[in-house]
């Protein structure tokens, strides 16, 4: 004890100097910020040291030097500075104007970059000594016309509102550049939409809005003219928004036109939300593949989009790309992949791995959902059973001087937990999710404006855009930018003349209208709400009429409602309900009732007609993948489930993916296709997962037949539910006559060994099926015998650490 406290008074002694020492640091006045408040863009010019005298424009307008940014920039750059603070105060706006010439007329308004200055650190911010300018003034950053920003030092933004442009002009975006310079875009930044183009945030690029190489708003002869040694090597741009917070889309480097995106992409996201991650491009082209290396780091936060390495695939050589997985949510992410799957250009994927050594092992779960064209680093697990049992124990044991360790040891090595049924976790309530968002009340006959259930909307009248008259319709058009709730309160009719064009109606089936798909937001489609339930009060319910159908257009739940078959069904067609590429959640009471044939209506992930037919090319966008879970209850019967279809010349090439939790499935559930083309086979991963409901049908991946492509990863996991009555588990179903996927397999691994044994008996000779494995634990579940080691390993090292100290005092 005595030698303790000689080597804990000096080091607390050494703390205090170092603290004086920190202290007087921060005093240094090369260190201390040099601090610039910006009002309006309009405001009464001042020097910029108080809110009271914000920096405002010079004395002419038109010239980009007289910018305050600019202005503010040139301090800052004059001052000797290392670290700068600017203050946004008010609403300021960068315009056309503002550009640095001479780009103005030629592209996109790029703000200023012919100078940049890595060494420097700006602070950008609405909230300084104190006081929120944003609620005492409202202030933000906005943008006018096509005006984009660049930043020319290294960049830090916190508790900043970004707004998109104020007047977007068609085809234009808005674009946040850091330049080549690192950007770190902190807590509190948020970003709003662009006014015309109410989903689109900005979209942030770690170098230039227009490539990397070559020019971004000015030309390489330019900056080399004027001196400047601009650095393009890499990019590296922080998220780390805070909960609350939303961003756009995210690039690493951009290459445009003739110019390869060559520097290398860091991107790491912390907290916040978003829209879509991508190393390298905006869109693909084909004369200008990536040559730089791409590193994408996922820390925290929530993925709604796609994260891929590359848009526009690489160009010299197949580059190595590691995308690290550590934490954050991933659940509505739409895949990670090593090239955007929409490139057409001919540029390779990379060899990309996907690590999550370091991520628990439910993100590890979801991890393998989103990426199938290959396996990720698993987590790195503590090792278990015999090994760590008898390592452990006699370690711990032989420190202690004591027996107790190695029997301890002995009993957890050879006491192997039992797979017990996994019990799953309930999910949070999608209420609570869209709580506070627009509610639309819809019924046949309602005449109101959808507001309350006594002015519920209804159809508006017959013409030749009768379609746009449908209740459905215009709840889609209140709803399509915010998502909310749809509550059905009484019969609702849905009919030919509602399809979207009408000309489409003596065609083929009928799509109602996709032309609002927008997967970042989301519906619920029920039948009770405020507590007053509208199937019982007033028979609510969705009701199909002749050979309509229903394609819905954005992330979609479905909970206490009821479907109604058609009620005058067309010989040869079927009802049909599809997700429309977008997240479809068939939660519980959602009821189906038969169509006047006694067939329960179809359910699909994608559309109706494949992955074109009933569309135009021109509304088809995000296509991707789909996603479908079905946990209705097992007392509500469900029929047909189906990925994605390929009709006719189409075929089948979004990745499908199934999860059943609850439910009567009386039949069958197929990853890809209702009838198959022989010569459309499919080529896209299907990953079908059973964790409970009653299956009476079969269970196969595909009704189509598989092109051959052995990279396709095709599974069906099976860990709980009631096998039954099923019909067969299946690489192809029964009424496909053409070729099996060839990476085909039914996982076990969370399976009780008697649901294990069924699955073998609904299995074809051959199929590989992996055993159960008692010590995993499957996300999202209640299934904690897996606990049982780490329980006993726990007690050792108390065991031990207890004897350790009894000998200790003895000793003494």
């Amino acid at each position: 004890m005595k030698t303790f406290k000689k080597i804990l008074i000096p080091l607390l002694v050494l703390a205090m100097v170092a603290s004086f020492l920190g202290v007087t640091a921060s005093a240094d006045p090369v260190s201390d910020p040099l601090v610039i408040y910006l009002g309006s863009d309009e405001a009464v010019d001042g020097d910029g040291t108080s809110a009271s005298s914000p920096l405002g424009v010079g004395d002419e307008l038109d010239e980009y030097m007289n910018a305050p940014l600019y202005r503010a920039w040139s301090q800052i750059f004059a001052s000797g500075k290392t670290e700068a603070v600017i203050v946004f105060t008010d609403t300021y706006t960068i315009e056309d104007a503002d550009s640095h010439l001479p780009v103005k007329g030629d592209y996109d308004v790029t703000y200023y970059e012919f100078e940049q200055h890595r060494e420097i650190t700006i602070t950008y911010t609405s909230k300084w000594n104190g006081v929120d300018y944003r609620e005492t003034n409202g202030a933000k950053l906005t943008f006018g016309g096509k005006a984009t920003l660049t930043f020319p030092t290294t960049t830090k933004t916190e508790n900043l509102t970004i707004q998109g442009n104020q007047n977007l002009q068609s085809g234009r975006h808005c674009w946040i550049a850091a330049g080549f310079c690192e950007l770190y875009l902190g807590n509190g930044t948020n970003f709003l939409p662009s006014a015309g183009a109410a989903t689109e945030l900005p979209m942030v690029v770690g170098g230039y809005r227009h490539g990397g190489n070559a020019y971004g708003g000015v030309t390489h002869n330019q900056q080399i003219a004027n001196g400047n040694k601009i650095q393009r090597d890499w990019t590296k741009v922080t998220v780390d928004l805070g909960e609350g917070n939303e961003m756009g889309e995210l690039y690493g480097v951009l290459g445009m036109g003739s110019h390869a995106a060559a520097a290398n992409s860091n991107i790491i996201v912390k907290s916040g939300t978003v829209r879509s991650i991508a190393g390298d491009m905006w869109g693909g082209f084909a004369n200008a593949g990536n040559t730089g290396d791409v590193a994408i780091t996922i820390e925290g936060g929530t993925i709604l989009g796609r994260i891929a390495a590359t848009n526009s695939g690489f160009a010299t050589e197949n580059k190595p790309v590691t995308i690290t997985i550590s934490g954050g949510d991933l659940t509505n992410c739409l895949g990670i992949v090593g090239k955007n799957p929409a490139s057409t250009t001919l540029h390779e994927a990379p060899k990309l791995t996907v690590d999550c050594s370091n991520a628990s092992q439910a993100v590890y779960e979801v991890v393998c959902g989103k990426y199938l064209d290959g396996d990720p680093i698993a987590p790195a697990q503590q090792t278990t059973g015999t090994t760590a049992g008898t390592t452990a124990g006699t370690t711990a044991g032989t420190t202690a001087g004591t027996t107790a360790g190695t029997t301890a040891g002995t009993t957890a090595a050879t006491q192997a937990p039992t797979r017990v049924p996994a019990t799953l976790a309930p999910t949070k309530p999608i209420e609570d999710t869209l709580k506070g968002l627009p509610v639309v009340y819809i019924k046949d006959g309602g005449t109101g404006d959808g507001s309350s259930a006594a002015n519920a909307m209804g159809f508006g009248g017959d013409g030749d855009y009768a379609y746009q008259n449908a209740a459905l319709y215009k709840a889609w058009e209140k709803l399509k930018n915010t998502g909310g709730i749809v509550v059905v309160c009484g019969p609702y009719t849905l009919e030919e003349k509602h399809s979207n064009p009408q000309a489409r109606a003596g065609d083929m089936d009928i799509i109602m209208n996709e032309w609002f798909q927008n997967r970042d937001v989301s519906i619920l489609y029920t039948s009770v709400y405020d507590g007053v339930d509208y199937r019982q009060t007033a028979d609510a319910k969705v009701i199909f009429k002749g050979k309509a159908c229903l394609t819905f257009p954005t992330a979609t739940y479905t909970k206490n409602i009821t479907f109604q078959g058609s009620i005058s069904a067309v010989e040869g067609r079927h009802t049909w309900i599809a997700g429309g590429f977008c997240p479809l959640t068939l939660a519980t009471g959602t009821k189906f009732l038969p169509n006047s044939a006694g067939e329960l209506p179809y359910i699909v992930g994608g559309f109706r007609n494949g992955n074109g037919i009933g569309v135009t090319t021109n509304e088809l966008h995000n296509c991707d993948r789909t996603d479908i879970v079905v946990d209705i209850g097992n007392e509500n019967e469900i029929g047909h489930i189906y990925g994605i279809i390929g009709m006719l010349s189409h075929a089948p090439v979004a990745d499908a993916n199934i999860t059943l939790r609850s439910g009567t499935f009386t039949g069958p559930i197929i990853g890809d296709s209702w009838g198959g083309d022989p010569t459309k086979l499919t080529n896209a991963n299907m990953n079908i997962k059973v964790l409970g409901g009653i299956i009476k049908g079969e269970i196969a991946a595909t009704n189509n037949g598989f092109a051959a492509d052995s990279t396709k990863k095709v599974s069906i996991m099976i860990a709980g539910g009631d096998l039954t009555d099923c019909t067969g588990i299946l690489a192809k179903g029964t009424e496909c006559s053409r070729s099996a996927p060839a990476n085909f397999k039914i996982d076990c691994t969370y399976a009780t060994d008697d649901l294990y044994q069924l699955v073998k008996a609904k299995a074809p000779a051959g199929v590989t099926i992996v055993e159960p494995d008692p010590n995993a634990v499957m996300p999202g579940t209640g299934d904690n015998a897996a606990l049982i080691p780490a329980i006993i390993l726990m007690a050792v090292c108390f065991v031990a650490a207890y004897a350790l100290i009894v000998s200790k005092k003895k000793v003494q």
